[in-house]
């Protein structure tokens, strides 16, 4: 989490049926770093606390739940020690338990997130993913070819008119030079990248740890652990499935 993100953030407890904390939030301890990997946010109306695990802020009303809810994509990116010690028994249970099933259709699967990153960063200018972008690629070569170098004149066609004019590239359109952008929603952060570069501040938010460690990676060159993965299985047929 980045320091600078601290004065907009609020408490998001619920404190009646109709309002919630809207505490202003403080750091823990005393580390100078801009982007703070470990720590704690505690609000300064009712002292409610939130974890930063690896540079995400998790504020949301329910801590306990939002674990055990994403314990999948956590325990593929967070060593154990890091889940707060009131939570982290119950965790280690709940993750020994999803452990014993096959769970692919949930939001911190590597097939979705592939997705996303198909999505918020393939491009058809130059007809190539990018030598050096997050999906890898060729420069020159079409992505969407089969594995054994046939294409759809079809799906191409309709590749080349529609992909890179998307809702993101829409929603890019939207915003004025200098605006204060807050996105619901940021996924792995494609966004951004499209933002006037004048953008006066911008904050990503989605309820995936994963994605948002994966926005972090790709947008600020934040730490990321996991393995980045291209769903080659969707356009090359089952015989390139990884």
């Amino acid at each position: 989490m980045l320091r600078s993100t601290l004065s907009f953030l609020r408490c998001p407890k619920v404190r009646s049926k109709k309002a919630s904390c809207a505490g202003s939030l403080s750091l823990s301890g005393t580390a100078s770093e801009e982007d703070v990997r470990f720590g704690t946010l505690k609000c300064e109306a009712c002292g409610a606390e939130f974890p930063i695990l690896e540079g995400v802020a998790i504020v949301v009303p329910e801590i306990r739940e939002y674990l055990l809810l994403h314990v999948k994509g956590l325990s593929k990116l967070i060593p154990d020690e890091q889940i707060p010690k009131q939570y982290r028994k119950e965790y280690l249970e709940y993750r020994a338990e999803i452990e014993e099933e096959h769970i692919e259709e949930d939001l911190e699967s590597e097939r979705v997130n592939s997705l996303y990153l198909m999505n918020h960063y393939l491009s058809i200018s130059g007809a190539t993913g990018g030598s050096g972008g997050p999906a890898g690629g060729v420069a020159g070569e079409k992505w969407w070819k089969g594995s054994a170098g046939s294409e759809s004149p079809e799906i191409t066609d309709l590749i080349e008119r529609y992909w890179d004019h998307g809702p993101m590239e829409v929603i890019s359109k939207w915003i004025p030079d200098g605006s204060k952008v807050v996105e619901l929603g940021c996924g792995v952060g494609g966004l951004y990248r499209r933002l006037p570069s004048n953008t006066g501040f911008y904050l990503g938010v989605d309820s995936s740890f994963y994605s948002v460690l994966l926005a972090r990676h790709l947008n600020f060159g934040g730490r990321f652990s996991g393995t980045l993965r291209h769903p080659k299985d969707l356009f090359h047929g089952n015989s390139g499935a990884e």
